[in-house]
């Protein structure tokens, strides 16, 4: 078997490069922040500098290590070292390397539908025996944290809160529940949390507020979402001391080190904080609230309002009926074709749910939201 044949493409960038040969579209589609940084995080930093333009260590700059744990220490009320911390080339590479040591062949992993398509393809790539953990529309995509799915000892848990594509949040609760639960059925729990900041009504909870969970845990946290710095590939894993060093030797094999630039961007903005980031945290969801109300007004689209991320994943299936689509993929393609409107099919995110619902993304500017709605909507009625 060819093993590349674990990895689907990708709907954001497969409707992406459909959408190039169209003109005048409003994409809801990517799922990348449209605030810009702050400028002072870029002073004081050239490109031609011989510590810039040099290698760094396979795990990341001690210094950015030791930052990172201070910071998250802090955010979470965690004792954390630098020997917990590792740097590395975007969250997409902290999954990979998360599941190259916890899978091996027939390992459980039971990965959350809705979710993020990379969890399944990584954890087959790997030989993982997959499983799907549900979420209930009807009750806003929250999980069951006590995990009915997992019926034997052992495995991989991955979660995603804020989710990847629904906007769920996770609760104390949850959290709490599922520590239990892990130490009961003794699996390990990889915790994406690259949308931690983007929580709009009550905040964050992380595993790494769970010290019970450190030695059965992985966090994988990013600089593209919150900072902004998609493009300069930057993420990092908090994990036991020994998991990480385990990680050194993968880290040169797959890519030598970080990018020594962005790593230094990444030091800046930490010392520079996030109380700019409030602001931007009310542009989100100001423009959530507005695609969500726009959404439920159009005929035959059912759409809740997610706790966090910056995404919405309404159910699309009495539209689809009226325009004649079957499902979510052939939706998709009729709202580029005859409406200039990209929005992601939710096959890609769910093979239980997926066929009915649309992904759309709020990370793009309000006038923007607005012209796609009105696009949707008269599409929708037929004007």
């Amino acid at each position: 078997m060819d093993k590349t044949e674990a990895f689907r493409k990708d709907p954001s960038y497969e409707f992406l490069n459909l959408a190039n040969r169209y003109k005048d579209t409003v994409s809801f589609g990517i799922g990348q922040p449209f605030h810009l940084p702050p400028g002072e995080i870029f002073s004081g930093i050239k490109p031609s500098q011989k510590d810039v333009s040099s290698y760094s260590p396979a795990l990341g700059l001690p210094e950015l290590r030791e930052r990172i744990a201070d910071f998250l220490g802090q955010k979470y009320k965690a004792d954390l070292k630098a020997g917990n911390v590792a740097v590395t080339v975007g969250a997409t590479s902290a999954l990979f390397m998360s599941m190259l040591l916890l899978v091996k062949d027939e390992t459980n992993v039971y990965i959350p539908d809705p979710g993020f398509p990379m969890y399944r393809d990584v954890a087959s790539f790997f030989g993982g025996r997959v499983t799907y953990w549900r979420a209930n529309f009807n009750d806003d995509f929250k999980w069951d944290c006590q995990l009915e799915a997992i019926n034997s000892e052992g495995g991989v848990v991955v979660i995603n809160f804020p989710n990847n594509p629904t906007g769920t949040a996770a609760s104390r609760e949850m959290l709490e529940c599922l520590s239990e639960a892990s130490r009961r059925k003794r699996f390990f729990i990889v915790s994406d949390e690259v949308y931690e900041d983007f929580v709009y009504e009550n905040r964050h909870f992380s595993v790494l507020e769970f010290p019970e969970l450190l030695e059965g845990a992985v966090y994988i946290g990013s600089f593209s979402k919150t900072w902004g710095l998609a493009g300069y590939r930057l993420g990092y894993m908090v994990a036991s001391a020994e998991l990480i060093e385990k990680l050194e030797n993968v880290a040169i094999s797959m890519y030598g080190s970080p990018p020594t630039y962005s790593q230094l961007l990444a030091l800046k903005a930490l010392d520079y904080g996030l109380g700019w980031f409030e602001k931007v945290r009310e542009m989100y969801k100001a423009n959530r609230d507005l695609l969500v109300e726009g959404l439920s007004r159009i005929p035959g689209v059912e759409a809740y309002r997610p706790g966090g991320a910056f995404y919405v994943f309404p159910r699309i299936r009495e539209l689809a009926k009226r325009l004649g689509a079957r499902n979510s993929r052939e939706l998709a393609i009729m709202l580029l074709e005859r409406a200039g409107v990209i929005a992601l099919p939710g096959d890609a995110y769910s093979e239980s749910l997926g066929a009915y619902y649309l992904r759309f993304s709020f990370s793009l500017p309000r006038e923007k939201i607005l012209e796609g709605l009105n696009r949707l909507k008269k599409l929708a009625e037929g004007i």
